[in-house]
Order: structure tokens, then sequence, then C-alpha cells
């Protein structure tokens, strides 16, 4: 709290506010001020360290992650690897006099453990095989 006096400003009467000691009327409240604030520290200082134990697991934890997706990828990937060098070698050992032959051994046989759209993929083929479409226009000798 100030209080005001009269000085004089440029031969003018002017309020000026003087600082005055603030007077301690109320000593409980001040108790319960000091300490509700450390309360609030040790509860802000509780917080803090916490947070950073969580971001320290956070980041311990996605490292793991990361590092078992690596592992899984990486497997996967020889996996098809391998699956892909047994199909190049399996297919190369077999020579077909028609292309058509080859695209319905990789199709596979159609059954009743066969989706429909292979079925009807392989009797496509199959049709084609047998009844190849004619040209949409002659070719001409030129």
């Amino acid at each position: 709290q100030t209080l005001p006096s009269e000085m004089m400003m440029n031969g003018e009467p002017s309020m000026v506010l003087e600082p005055v000691e603030p007077v301690d009327q109320y000593p409980k409240m001040a108790e319960f001020e000091r300490h509700f604030a450390e309360e609030l520290a040790e509860k802000e200082a509780l917080e803090q360290k916490t947070l950073e134990e969580k971001k320290v697991a956070a980041e311990r934890d996605l490292d793991v992650f990361y590092d078992e997706l690596t592992d899984k990828k990486a497997q996967k990937q020889a996996q098809n690897r391998e699956h892909e060098e047994l199909l190049r070698t399996q297919f190369s050992a077999e020579t077909f006099e028609n292309p058509f032959e080859r695209v319905l051994q990789l199709i596979g046989q159609t059954g009743s453990s066969v989706p429909s759209e292979m079925q009807i993929m392989h009797s496509l083929l199959v049709r084609l095989k047998q009844q190849p479409p004619k040209p949409a226009r002659p070719e001409e000798d030129v």
C-alpha cells in the first residue's frame, strides 16, 4: 500500500504515492500461503521427476520396438529371398513349349480350395490358349 503526499513538481503540486511497509495483519494466512507454496514446489518437483522417468521408459520401449521390428523385417526378407530362389530354380528347370502352360502352372491347379477369382482366371487363360483372339486389323506387308 502507498500513502499520498503532496510534492512540488515544476512549481505545481502533484500527488506522489510513497511505498509503505506491509503490515502482517494475518500471520496465519501468511503461514498457510508459505506452506501451500512449499507443497506446490514439492508436487512440481515430483511431477518433473515422474515425467523424466516416463520419457526414459518410453524411449527404451521405442528402442526395443524398433529393434524387434528390424529383426522381423530382416527375417521376412531372408525368408522371401529363399522362397523366391526356390521358385526361380523350380521354374527355370521346367521348360514349357507354350507360354500359357507356364502361366497355368504359376496360377496353380483349380479345385474347391481355390478361390473363385482364380478359377475364372484359369478358365479365361485356358480359353485363350485354345482359341487365340484374332488380330483387330490385318497386318499389311510393307
